[in-house]
């Protein structure tokens, strides 16, 4: 039997983690400021961590798109 491991882009490992156990990564959508950002891509914690501290709404994430998966 074959398992493979997929986690969300929260998960924070590290890229030699990942790449030691050969775990995906299902990367979600974070908003911040009405605007869609690719976690971990377009965004990261610092951003949002910044965004924050200047007094701007907090972030949220969207349910990760199935079509996205089935790619």
């Amino acid at each position: 039997m074959n398992i493979k491991i997929l986690s969300d882009s929260t998960c924070d490992l590290s890229p030699a983690q990942l790449a030691e156990h050969n775990i995906d990564l299902a990367r979600l959508t974070i908003v911040k400021g009405g605007e869609a950002f690719s976690d971990g891509l377009t965004i990261h914690p610092a951003d949002i961590f910044a965004h924050v501290a200047a007094g701007g709404d907090l972030c949220s994430t969207t349910a990760y798109n199935i079509s996205e998966y089935e790619e």
